[in-house]
């Protein structure tokens, strides 16, 4: 198989053939490989009551970009999703920018044929994969900053959207599933949290961890401290059970951690302690509720062999973390309901230990000192997750915008 390379003029494209040696002839050109892609990355600037913050940047990053011709500019474009449907309960503040956005306004640079660019966002962090979910990137003239994509099918260089084909009933789309995971939990008949799934599930797992230390901090074998630790204890079940079910674990006891984060649990509470409860006052944990979309993303007719990898892996690593934090739900309800004299025995300290040790794996994971690999957990859940928002930029253009 002879691969030869045609570098065309002015356009900058290229063209692949594949020349069989058997036959001598010559298949048509690869039109659609990628060149790179761009992500919607989160600044952490988050908004204590809104989606601010959360898929508010976009880092561009290609390969093998020819230069600009002489006077003209590449230019990067957000444009909004394919059929864009008005939202029952839209993002509130209102997002403060209009598409198409030009995201380069100085021109998309490229040295040596690479771009690495990073969008840094719009002044009040608005959530931007709240409305886009496809760029454009056109070439144009350098002279004076353009309004929108040139109406020029022949400036368009490059395209990218994330899968958006509706299926299954009621029909959603990958896109769809995705945004849950990033912004779409705001609504009062979701869950009513400032973001998405994905943010919660990493800041109340980051808490547990946070609490098993400062209890572990906090052991004595006089039992000064054994009041607070058990406060930590309960904290973390209202996190693990949810705070409309922590009275299941320990009964007559007040939810200490905060009301609205921990009305969603980490955990589902058993299928049998659920019936005839309100889904919406009782939502699935976390757990459960992240691969939900993550199977939806799967299932999309459109969607890549990658992202489904990616969507896959997520769900194996929540496994993972379902584990460790089932052991930690067990361990954290035999602390709280010790006495002071209990929690102050010698005996006491190892089940600490293992609660912190549970913890801590299902935040980081765990070393598998056998391949010396990692055994994910839910900050690698977190880190994937952005992968998901992700644009494969190809030569592959629609007809319209």
């Amino acid at each position: 198989m002879v691969i030869i390379v045609l570098l065309g003029s002015g356009l900058g494209t290229y063209l692949v053939f594949f020349r069989s040696r058997a036959t001598g002839q010559v298949s048509p050109p690869v039109a659609n490989q990628v060149v790179g892609q761009a992500f919607f990355v989160s600044s952490g600037q988050l908004n204590p009551v809104s989606a601010q913050g959360i898929a508010d940047q976009v880092v561009i990053d290609l390969q093998n970009i020819p230069d600009a011709q002489p006077g003209k500019s590449y230019y990067a474009w957000l444009l909004a999703d394919r059929h864009p449907k008005a939202e029952n309960d839209p993002l509130q503040p209102t997002p403060q920018f209009t598409l198409p956005l030009l995201i380069t306004p100085s021109g998309l640079p490229v040295n040596h044929g690479r771009v690495n660019f990073l969008y840094q966002g719009t002044a009040n962090h608005d959530n931007l994969f709240s409305l886009a979910s496809r760029l454009l990137i056109t070439q144009e003239n350098t002279n004076g900053t353009p309004r929108g994509p040139a109406a020029d099918r022949s400036a368009w260089r490059y395209y990218a959207e994330i899968p958006q084909t509706p299926y299954g009933n009621p029909p959603l789309s990958a896109l769809d599933h995705i945004r849950h995971l990033f912004y779409k939990e705001t609504k009062v008949a979701v869950l009513g949290l400032p973001g998405g799934l994905d943010i919660w599930l990493f800041r109340n797992s980051e808490k547990l961890m946070e609490w098993a230390v400062a209890a572990r901090d906090d052991y004595n074998t006089q039992g000064t401290n054994a009041d607070q630790m058990r406060v930590l204890f309960i904290s973390m079940l209202d996190y693990l059970d949810g705070s409309p079910n922590v009275h299941l674990d320990v009964p007559g006891d007040p939810v200490y951690a905060d009301q609205t984060t921990s009305k969603v649990s980490l955990l589902s509470i058993d299928a049998i302690q659920q019936q005839g409860t309100n889904l919406a006052n009782n939502p699935p944990g976390y757990l459960d509720h992240v691969p939900l979309h993550l199977n939806g993303v799967i299932k999309a007719p459109d969607a890549t062999p990658e992202l489904r990898k990616i969507a896959t892996n997520i769900i194996n690593a929540l496994t993972n973390a379902a584990k460790w934090l089932k052991e930690s739900r067990m361990l954290a309800r035999q602390l709280a309901l010790m006495s002071n004299n209990q929690l102050a025995q010698p005996g006491t300290l190892p089940i600490i230990d293992n609660l912190l040790t549970d913890v801590t794996y299902a935040y980081i994971g765990q070393l598998n000192p056998k391949t010396n690999t990692v055994v994910p957990g839910i900050l690698q859940v977190h880190y994937d997750v952005q992968q998901l928002a992700a644009l494969n930029l190809t030569r592959n253009l629609p007809q319209s915008i």
